[in-house]
């Protein structure tokens, strides 16, 4: 039977293997302690700075254009295409008639804009006011700026068509030197609505009705005027920009009356006659000059706001964007591809 040879060359093998598995053993846990006590690269975390120019912050946060254009363009962006429809049609049509821009022509029309807006003529008034309208109706310096050589094209395009006929003048003066009244007004939605406001102030006593008639105009009445009680600044009886229902109207009227209904394009009107001046008895040949310019300036508005309307109705205009297509709807720009 064989037997087993168990002398110490038989066990050297093992102890080398033996030594061989501590010394690996070591080294190992010494590399896993190096390993460990090495420092842990941190995740990368991207800092981006908050851009110069992102049009506004919010609690130092930046609010950036790409937010707030969607939101703009649906708030005004259809009015907004509608002056630079009218600015780019308005050049194109200024160069094919030959027609330049003069700087001089710019600042007439300055002065022509300030003054119809204002109806100022004390300079510290004017401007006052103008900031004020300004601020009212959104006109930063851009869009003024924008707005003032807008209509001086306007006018360099219709001035040369104008005409004034002697009757013309004739209403002019009448209009300006001619007799004037003061009323109120105030404007509803409905003619039964105006029919009963009419039945309430005709029926009080004379002595009560202007203040009975400021204060129902201060809460009812959509005219523009209701802030004022519907004061009307005052204005010739044969005034064209009056409507004619209304200039017939008062000229039946006596002082203190209040009228019927009137209808109007809009809706239905009722006025109480405050006062009536005489004219000032002068002739057109005396006020020619003065009345054949407001006559000019009457005739080039009204040829101006045609024109433009003319201008904007043009095919072409094509707008894929969805908010800003709302807000050309809602706005009655009457653009259209």
């Amino acid at each position: 039977m064989p037997t087993t040879r168990t002398g110490p060359r038989s066990l050297q093998p093992t102890v080398l293997q033996n030594r061989s598995l501590v010394i690996g053993l070591i080294l190992g846990l010494a590399a896993a302690s190096l390993f460990a006590a090495a420092p842990k690269p941190e995740p990368k975390v991207l800092i981006t700075a908050p851009p110069a120019n992102a049009p506004a912050f919010i609690d130092g946060t930046p609010t950036p254009w790409s937010e707030l254009t969607p939101l703009l363009a649906e708030a005004s962006g259809g009015t907004i295409l509608l002056e630079l429809t009218l600015d780019r049609r308005l050049q194109q049509r200024l160069a094919k008639a030959g027609l330049t821009l003069t700087p001089a022509a710019v600042e007439a029309e300055r002065s022509e804009l300030t003054r119809q807006m204002t109806a100022a003529s004390d300079p510290d008034t004017a401007a006052r006011a103008l900031a004020s309208i300004r601020s009212q109706r959104g006109l930063g310096d851009l869009r003024f700026e924008a707005l003032i050589r807008r209509s001086a094209m306007l006018r360099a395009l219709v001035a040369p068509g104008i005409e004034l006929p002697d009757d013309l003048l004739e209403q002019t003066h009448a209009a300006l030197f001619g007799p004037r009244v003061s009323v109120r007004i105030i404007t509803v939605s409905t003619e039964q609505d105006a029919a009963r406001l009419s039945d309430e102030l005709r029926n009080l006593p004379p002595d009560k009705r202007e203040l009975a008639f400021s204060e129902a105009a201060l809460s009812r009445s959509t005219d523009e005027s209701a802030s004022s009680g519907g004061m009307l600044p005052p204005f010739a009886e044969a005034d064209p920009s009056m409507p004619s229902a209304v200039r017939r109207t008062v000229a039946g009227l006596s002082v203190g009356d209040v009228s019927r209904v009137i209808p109007l394009d809009s809706g239905f009107a009722v006025v109480l006659l405050r006062s009536r001046t005489a004219g000032d008895g002068s002739t057109l040949d005396a006020r020619r000059e003065a009345v054949t310019r407001a006559a000019r300036a009457r005739q080039e508005r009204l040829a101006m706001d045609k024109l433009a309307r003319l201008i904007a109705s043009e095919p072409g205009v094509t707008i894929p964007d969805p908010g800003l297509r709302w807000s050309a709807e809602a706005a009655g720009t009457g653009l259209r591809p």
